[in-house]
């Protein structure tokens, strides 16, 4: 990487309030953008947008939707990664134990 493609990389203002995993750089998340607004982070598909916005969405039906169907995705995400998300608990207990 060149001196110049570093000078132009971003600051990271965001500051993370909530991760399901804190192990996971991946897992689902929660973040404060530097002008106030609220990021979601599930999968990987961030949504942001300002409190009120997310307020005035929970409302709305779509958002109950919206809600249900990342739950149904989250439960299948971990469905399939069950056996691994098993091993790591087993690992990580097994070293606290030692």
């Amino acid at each position: 990487m060149s001196k110049n493609e570093i000078n132009k990389a971003k600051k990271n203002t965001d500051k993370e309030i909530w991760r399901s995993d804190s192990h996971d750089y991946y897992s689902s998340s929660i973040h404060v953008t530097e002008s106030g607004s609220i990021g979601i982070n599930v999968g990987g598909n961030v949504i942001v947008a300002s409190i009120e916005k997310w307020h005035e969405g929970l409302k709305n039906k779509k958002f109950q939707d919206l809600d249900s169907l990342i739950d149904r995705i989250l439960d299948r995400v971990r469905e399939r990664n069950k056996e691994t998300i098993k091993q790591l608990f087993d690992t990580e207990n097994n070293a606290k134990k030692s």
